[in-house]
């Protein structure tokens, strides 16, 4: 890249609302793959619960932030915060338990302990979504928080079953050995699960949003096409 052009580069500052995880993927390959760069962008990471990240999208300090659709009619903030890429094609939740609790179907959930991250998100909807799908209520089930230690939960038997995502927490389990039953929470909830959110005011400069969105899609097709190396690029962070 010429000096020109380095000087030209416009600073994104994008938040990723969980720990650094493999499911952030697509956005650290970009910028490790330059297709950032190419489109004159410099992005900036900050990771953290999207219930501190909002505040600081809302204050400016942050142009996106990558969380649960849901948020935008939940956050409380005016003008509401927008919608603006859908990354999965279902909410991608899933109630993930150890194959001897014999937990197979929502209605198996009756009189269960689920290990829930926090009563908000997508996670606590997609609860609402199976519950009401089997016919069942809060009161029928005991909820415990447990953050993000699902694994931990279900491997020690804090919880008989734990909500996490259908892409992180029953691999790590397999890969470890262990016999798990999944299931797609995601399924029952018609969200569209997790996406990009910003503010009237970043979507002011069209162009910029443009951009990065133009780049964030090209990431997303190239992780799917080349996981490994999108695997490889997560390393990093």
């Amino acid at each position: 890249i010429s000096p020109s052009q380095a000087q030209e580069m416009q600073k994104v500052r994008v938040g990723l609302g969980y720990l650094p995880d493999v499911q952030f993927a697509p956005f650290y390959l970009g910028v490790v793959e330059g297709l950032y760069e190419a489109e004159g962008l410099e992005v900036e990471f900050r990771h953290g619960f999207t219930t501190e990240l909002y505040p600081l999208l809302l204050q400016g300090q942050l142009d996106f932030v990558v969380g649960d659709a849901e948020d935008t009619m939940v956050f409380p903030s005016d003008p509401p915060l927008k919608y603006i890429l859908a990354m999965y094609q279902h909410a991608p939740s899933a109630l993930v338990s150890l194959t001897d609790k014999n937990i197979n179907t929502v209605e198996d959930l009756e009189g269960k302990k689920i290990g829930m991250p926090a009563l908000y998100g997508i996670s606590y909807t997609s609860l609402q979504a199976v519950l009401r799908a089997a016919g069942l209520t809060e009161q029928d089930v005991t909820i415990e928080q447990v953050g993000f230690t699902q694994v931990e939960a279900i491997l020690s038997n804090r919880v008989d079953v734990a909500m996490g995502y259908i892409n992180n927490e029953p691999i790590i389990l397999k890969n470890q050995g262990v016999a798990v039953s999944v299931i797609d929470a995601g399924s029952y909830n018609p969200a569209p699960g997790n996406g990009v959110m910003t503010t009237e005011t970043v979507l002011e400069n069209e162009d910029v949003v443009r951009r990065f969105l133009k780049a964030t899609q090209e990431a997303m097709a190239l992780t799917i096409k080349e996981p490994g190396k999108a695997f490889e690029a997560s390393r990093q962070y």
